[in-house]
């Protein structure tokens, strides 16, 4: 009897381990009532997920909680600032403190603050009179310095152009010196490079646009500006082409019609290689890149280039539809907000109630298994025993060098990490249960789980 129990618990584990890419993740859920909102959501180095927004059904006296991996609150977590408005977490820094905008509700006064580890205001961070309207956006450098852009002239009573930069005690860094459009910035993207993708407010055009800006805040002219229509957000592949929608007729660049996601090269020109499918008349697009450069899209949709997808569906890298993600009937209202966690799942966030037909309040984990851009070169890679014992054998093509290795367990946790022996990982000391193996390679991350017993 016990070996038909413990046949059916492993199969019933395996089940959960191998769900198909868009269903829900029922090991995830929180305590969010439905009329909860929630503004933003960002996840930490260690697993664990920021979570900033309204909550008066579930934690009235909060603005910013911490999640565990599990969904679960984390109690050693209490932000100390008071504030009438809601606070929107803007970045991680890579220390680990994270910088919270508040704006007060006539958009008169925009404040940056800065929190440590365990939510307490960190005091070496000078706030001053902040800005004399509202910040949109705010992005931790990779020299620890801090842009901010919205709305506002002045910053700390200093004359700028609705884009400052903070050396990382929060005082003006004069050195940095915006010169385009005087308008309303609405977001700013970091390179590679150096360089930051900007949106930026321009009326002689009807609508924004988006600029390639130097790292001292001078235009770089070798990039295409291209006209957007409203105050539309972008994605980008690990190649830094860019994910757009168009929600407007722009034939300027040979653009697509309304309503398509489109793709530009790195130099902003309009890149043909992307598919350009339309939607039955969707609303509330959102849509984000993630480790595998595939493309979450959510919305109110039904079907999309004659392809059944309710709400919510996957993109292939080059825009094609992946029949592989089903979501089911997804969410009930659209998606806001999505991170992704070091196994691949996926945290979602927005003004939702249910994901197919299930209770979810505003936040959700649905599976998804991240694979490398090069698949066809990574689905090579197989690993035998599975179930596994003690030692897990890999077999490698030649053409792929694994660089690393990690291990995590079913709530996200890394358990292990090491650089690969002889093509071996000896996992004897694990506990029983399901795991993620990540190997890191020249050509990319693989991902694939596996038992241990």
């Amino acid at each position: 009897m016990r070996k038909i129990i413990f046949s059916i618990t492993v199969f019933f584990v395996t089940l959960l381990a191998f769900a198909q890419d868009g269903s829900l993740d029922l090991s995830f859920n929180t305590d969010f009532g439905s009329t909860d909102k929630i503004s933003n959501v960002l996840l930490q180095s260690d697993g664990k997920i920021l979570v900033s927004g309204n909550f008066q059904n579930s934690y009235p006296d909060k603005k910013i909680i911490r999640l565990n991996s599990n969904g679960s609150l984390d109690d050693t977590f209490n932000p100390e600032f008071n504030s009438t408005d809601v606070p929107y977490m803007s970045s991680i820094q890579m220390d680990g403190k994270v910088l919270v905008v508040l704006n007060n509700s006539s958009e008169t006064q925009g404040l940056v603050i800065r929190l440590n580890a365990d939510g307490s205001v960190d005091n070496s961070f000078q706030t001053f009179a902040g800005a004399n309207g509202s910040i949109n956006v705010v992005v931790s450098t990779s020299d620890s310095k801090i842009l901010i852009g919205g709305k506002f002239s002045t910053y700390n009573g200093n004359n700028v152009k609705s884009m400052v930069r903070l050396k990382s005690n929060g005082e003006i860094d004069l050195s940095f010196n915006y010169s385009y459009l005087d308008n309303e910035i609405h977001y700013i993207k970091p390179l590679k490079n150096e360089k930051y993708l900007v949106i930026v407010d321009n009326p002689s055009l009807f609508g924004n646009e988006i600029f390639r800006m130097n790292s001292n805040g001078t235009p770089d002219e070798s990039f295409e500006v291209n006209r957007i229509c409203g105050y539309i957000p972008f994605s980008l592949q690990s190649d830094e082409k860019i994910v757009l929608q168009e929600s407007c007729i722009d034939w300027s660049f040979g653009g697509p019609p309304y309503d398509m996601l489109y793709r530009l090269n790195t130099d902003g020109r309009f890149d043909n290689t992307f598919a350009r499918i339309s939607f039955d008349l969707p609303s509330n697009l959102f849509w984000k890149t993630f480790s595998d450069d595939k493309i979450l899209v959510s919305g109110i949709f039904n079907s999309y280039g004659g392809n059944s997808a309710k709400n919510i569906m996957r993109l292939n890298v080059d825009g094609q539809f992946d029949s592989s993600f089903n979501g089911g009937n997804g969410p009930n209202e659209e998606i806001t907000h999505a991170v992704e966690q070091s196994d691949g799942k996926i945290i979602v966030a927005g003004n939702f109630t249910s994901y197919n037909g299930i209770t979810r309040n505003h936040l959700a984990r649905i599976n998804n298994v991240t694979l490398s851009a090069n698949e066809f070169k990574m689905n090579e890679i197989t690993f035998y025993p599975n179930p596994v014992k003690d030692v897990l054998y890999l077999n490698m093509p030649n053409a792929i060098s694994v660089n690393e290795f990690e291990i995590y367990d079913s709530l996200g946790k890394k358990v292990s990490t090491n650089t690969l022996s002889n093509n071996q990982i000896n996992v004897a000391e694990l506990s029983n249960g399901v795991y993620l193996l990540k190997l890191k390679t020249d050509n990319g991350v693989y991902s694939n789980k596996f038992l241990k017993n």
